[in-house]
């Protein structure tokens, strides 16, 4: 990972700091596996090749949100309409080992955490590669866009992150300023109501700053969670109105 999870823009004194104290608390208050509670490792071996090291992820449909076996789409009229196209999960919201590492990850800044998932999404997409990219000819990875000031405020984009772990792993172009988002004070997670949701990322995103020309491109969309699927849509259609032909999607869980 190049120059870890705590990026400030104000050089390395801080990251410095921060994982010096990072690593004395680890010292004093060592990890204790979040699945058996073996004192050493955050996420130890045996527990990671017995639940996750078989898990091959599944396939859904990025407009009503119901799992794929082997189609591209679930044929439904409105999703196929709306060219919501098809999106891979790593694994499941609902695993609270996985749930627990992401919240550990974001929101306390654990880099530990922050790697086991990385490794986990990136062996995943690895094992399915071949069905990842299905009808995909030439991939442009794009993560879901934090706005700067959210990005200041918790020191990394995870979906960036995830992002250029995919990129890797399907030796595809990676673009991390693909899209860019407009302020918005209100986080999207904070919002519970289906239908506020929606129209709270309703004309949120624009054309990023990376200054490559994406049209008629085919778009791998990365991020940590879909849940309702309203942001995920809300860069879909921006990105075909500037002219993107093929958007797929791959996140670390599904709700």
């Amino acid at each position: 990972m190049e120059g870890g999870f705590y990026r400030m823009g104000r050089g390395g004194i801080r990251d410095t700091a921060l994982r010096l104290v990072a690593g004395f608390g680890r010292a004093i208050f060592p990890h204790f596996c979040v699945s058996c509670g073996l004192e050493g490792q955050l996420f130890c071996s045996n527990c990671e090749v017995a639940r996750y090291a078989p898990n091959r992820g599944f396939f859904f449909c990025l407009g009503c949100g119901c799992r794929l076996k082997h189609q591209v789409s679930c044929g439904r009229a409105s999703c196929v309409a709306g060219q919501w196209g098809r999106g891979f999960a790593a694994g499941s919201y609902g695993d609270p080992i996985l749930r627990g590492l992401l919240h550990l990850y974001k929101y306390e800044q654990v880099e530990e955490a922050g790697k086991i998932l990385i490794d986990f999404l990136a062996t995943t997409v690895g094992r399915q590669v071949a069905a990842v990219l299905v009808g995909i000819s030439c991939s442009t990875v794009v993560p879901i866009p934090m706005h700067p000031v959210g990005r200041a405020w918790r020191g990394f984009n995870q979906a960036e992150e995830l992002a250029r772990a995919v990129s890797t792993e399907l030796e595809t172009d990676f673009l991390p300023s693909g899209l860019a988002r407009r302020l918005s004070w209100q986080p999207q997670a904070k919002i519970s109501d289906h239908n506020r949701r929606v129209g709270h990322v309703s004309g949120m995103f624009k054309s990023g700053t990376d200054g490559i020309d994406l049209v008629r491109r085919e778009v791998i969309l990365v991020d940590d969670v879909f849940t309702t699927g309203a942001t995920m849509r809300e860069c879909i259609r921006t990105l075909h109105l500037i002219g993107v032909e093929t958007v797929s999607a791959i996140v670390l869980l599904k709700g």
